[in-house]
């Protein structure tokens, strides 16, 4: 048994829950009833151990099965896993990954746990991905996620919103059955009546504070007008077959996860195309313009060719490059960044995994991190030489000099000079730390608490603004340095 002492809810000034009482026995299920805006959401976020990270003031005394005080108390002492009223799951992964992502470090799950996450998946394929189900599907796997996750408190926030008849019966069998493994389930809901004759227990959440019971008496009438709801234990589907989840360890879901950064920010052909695009027509207009108003080209052009590609080249490659690939990589990417980690945020697809213990915030932090300081630094290579290219077509369209002659002068003074290799040091500092800032910084505003759409565009907005100027500071800083200046 669960028992919660002195439990206290607040979101800012308004009192969702003061002073109450709870005993959440195995195997039994509570129902939450209450107006709109009354707070049973945010009541299931409290009792799931989450409500701090939606604002939530959240204290209580939770003992343990023989009455004395658990481990924890006050804020940290709630547990429970959320089984959110839109499914969030994290739409990148498959079936199979979201839910191997929170049986990756919790022990074994349980043999009746086992077969009941058998029957949920009964039909959908383990390589699916979330978007591309129906909503009654993205419930059952929220549903088996948090029997991965191993907890014995499981709260379903309106799971019946939605459905219709024949889903709302298979529903109450599902909700059957995770009782008869232990489980106590606490459900919200504004239609109640289809889960009155599996409930123990019914509460009234009153929007100002009070928790009641509604009487014994008042339950058991309720239940016999509803008693046709009830599904025969004997019927349903046949055994499914064993649906196989394996959990990794946190170094393998770090690579999943790097990997898909590093695409999504460094290898997209859209972004590849984007960076070398702008380089080029940045360098060629740069060498063109220089070339064209060169002073007395027919008497020095000949004489100072060479020099004159090299000194574009270096410039290029060592200054004008590596800013402008940070620049863009600043534009384009703190603004994916954000916009992605706050729509997940927003969709609760983040809070759920956080509620199952998966360290998503190091997962996608340290990844955006990692993966924008490569992806910066890859790109620059993309950067430089789509503007070798272009420097050495605008000098060859104006001086008719061979293309392939005027790329190997660049190329060539590159190579060979005698302080390249300090060069690149500075070249490697400007690029890795450029992207380091753009991830720390999208992070930054990306993990903020949003409400809407309009506060998403705003962080996305926000965040290309400080990324770039952050970028132009510290390319400046490094100049100044490299430069001695």
């Amino acid at each position: 048994m669960i028992r919660i002492e002195d439990l206290h809810v607040r979101g800012g000034d308004h009192a969702i829950v003061l002073d109450a009482d709870l005993d959440f026995e195995p195997g039994e299920v509570t129902l939450i009833v209450g107006p709109s805006g009354a707070g049973k959401t945010s009541l299931l976020e409290a009792l799931a151990g989450t409500g701090s990270w939606n604002g939530l003031d959240v204290s209580c005394r939770r003992l343990d099965t023989e009455g004395e005080p658990a481990a924890s108390s006050g804020r940290h002492a709630l547990h429970g896993s959320i089984v959110f009223q839109n499914a969030a799951l994290y739409d990148e992964l498959t079936v199979s990954q979201n839910l191997g992502l929170v049986a990756s470090g919790k022990p074994t799950i349980d043999p009746r746990s086992r077969a009941e996450v058998d029957k949920l998946m009964n039909g959908i394929a383990p390589d699916k991905l979330p978007n591309l189900m129906s909503g009654g599907q993205r419930q059952r796997v929220a549903i088996a996620q948090s029997l991965y996750a191993g907890d014995t408190l499981i709260l379903m926030d309106e799971p019946n919103a939605g459905l219709d008849m024949v889903r709302t019966d298979t529903l109450i069998e599902t909700i059957r059955r995770i009782t008869e493994t232990g489980r106590h389930v606490v459900i919200s809901a504004h239609h109640p009546a289809p889960f009155l004759p599996l409930c123990s227990r019914v509460l009234f959440l009153d929007g100002e504070g009070g928790l009641t019971p509604i009487e014994a008496a008042d339950i058991a009438g309720i239940q016999a007008r509803f008693a046709d709801n009830r599904i025969n234990a004997n019927g349903g589907p046949a055994p499914a077959p064993a649906f196989s989840v394996s959990g990794k360890n946190r170094a393998y879901w770090f690579a999943e996860f790097l990997m898909r950064e590093l695409w999504s920010l460094m290898f997209a052909p859209s972004n590849l195309l984007y960076i070398g695009t702008a380089c080029a027509l940045l360098a060629f207009t740069t060498a063109y313009v220089a070339v064209a108003s060169y002073p007395f080209p027919g008497l020095l052009l000949d004489l100072t060719i060479e020099q004159l590609v090299a000194s574009l080249g270096d410039a290029y490659y060592r200054f004008t490059v590596p800013l402008i690939v940070s620049i863009l990589v600043a534009a384009r990417s703190s603004a994916l960044v954000t916009t992605d980690l706050a729509m997940k945020s927003m969709t609760g697809a983040t809070p759920a995994l956080r509620q199952f213990g998966v360290p998503i915030d190091f997962y996608r932090g340290g990844c955006v991190v990692l993966a924008l300081s490569l992806s910066t630094l890859l790109l620059y290579g993309v950067g430089i030489v789509a503007a070798f290219y272009a420097i050495a077509l605008a000098i060859g369209v104006v001086t008719h000099e061979k293309i392939a002659f005027l790329q190997a002068v660049v190329v060539s003074d590159i190579v060979g000079g005698t302080d390249q290799l300090e060069a690149w040091q500075w070249i490697l500092l400007k690029t890795l730390a450029s992207g380091a800032v753009v991830g720390l910084i999208s992070l930054s505003v990306g993990n903020r608490r949003l409400t809407s759409g309009r506060d998403i565009t705003a962080a996305a907005s926000l965040a290309v603004l400080l990324s770039v100027l952050a970028v132009i500071a510290l390319h400046a800083a490094i100049i100044f340095l490299e430069l001695k200046l």
